[in-house]
């Protein structure tokens, strides 16, 4: 109850009803934010990835973000101490000031205290990132 989650499929669908509310469908890179204290049921077979983030304590979000051949600026909030990047369906290429990342299909990139430093993204072939970012 003390988190505010937010949940998208990766692979698969779900069903997922909050507080026997109506029921949402959630196919692949759809992302819902919810409460934590909020009765949640999810049906359906899927692989999902999640960030919670402790009220009162973090802030942040989740954001989908589609990648092209060309780079693209990533829309980092403001006085985040962390975010990460995480393109699970292709290899993906991140950006900085300094240097170019390869970030591999499947793996994730963490990063501490960005501070301002614009990040931009692009992928071979067109692709989804998905953008985490947590700050107090």
């Amino acid at each position: 109850p003390d988190y505010t989650r937010y949940i998208t499929p990766l692979k698969g669908s779900m069903v997922l009803t909050r507080n026997e509310g109506p029921a949402l469908l959630l196919n692949p890179y759809d992302i819902l934010r919810f409460d934590g204290a909020d009765q949640t049921h999810s049906r359906g077979k899927c692989r999902d990835f999640n960030l919670m983030l402790r009220k009162e304590r973090a802030r942040g979000e989740l954001r989908r973000i589609a990648l092209y051949e060309a780079y693209q600026p990533l829309p980092l909030l403001p006085g985040m101490r962390d975010i990460l990047l995480f393109c699970p369906e292709a290899d993906c290429r991140i950006q900085t000031p300094w240097s170019e990342i390869c970030l591999p299909a499947g793996e994730i990139l963490i990063g501490e205290n960005p501070g301002d430093i614009p990040l931009s993204a692009r992928s071979q072939s067109p692709a989804r990132l998905l953008l985490a970012q947590a700050g107090a």
